[in-house]
């Protein structure tokens, strides 16, 4: 039997839109999924390296724990706002992260708070 390998990175997004000025030429929100073999607790520490934690949250949905992330990072003059759902099934950790400016518009930010709601293991 043929072992088949998943990519690490199965989804990429990001919105047609640019952030203003000083940063047009940034996209306004990107949106990734990630997969590694680490455990939740481990998924949590790796992303929050070196980032500043606005919020944090434990859930469970199911059988699947989950772990909700606000992070504020610099990223040299750009500060970013990143918003991560982490969850852990069959030995493997799923990170589902958004990144955006810190300044964005309240419907942009209940966008991402639908997607991160709805994002979730069958």
């Amino acid at each position: 039997m043929r072992s088949i390998a998943f990519p690490t990175v199965p989804f990429d997004a990001y919105t047609k839109d640019y952030a203003p000025p000083p940063h047009e030429e940034i996209r306004l929100g990107t949106a990734t999924v990630e997969i590694s073999s680490d455990d939740l607790d481990a998924a949590a520490a790796s992303v929050m390296s070196g980032a500043e934690v606005v919020e944090e949250v434990r859930e469970k949905v199911g059988d699947s724990h989950y772990r909700l992330l606000t992070l504020n990072r610099s990223e040299g003059d750009l500060e970013r706002v990143e918003f991560i759902k982490i969850a852990e099934q069959n030995g493997k950790a799923y990170t589902f992260c958004i990144k955006t400016l810190p300044d964005t518009t309240p419907e942009f930010r209940r966008g991402i708070e639908g997607m991160l709601d709805s994002f979730e293991l069958k």
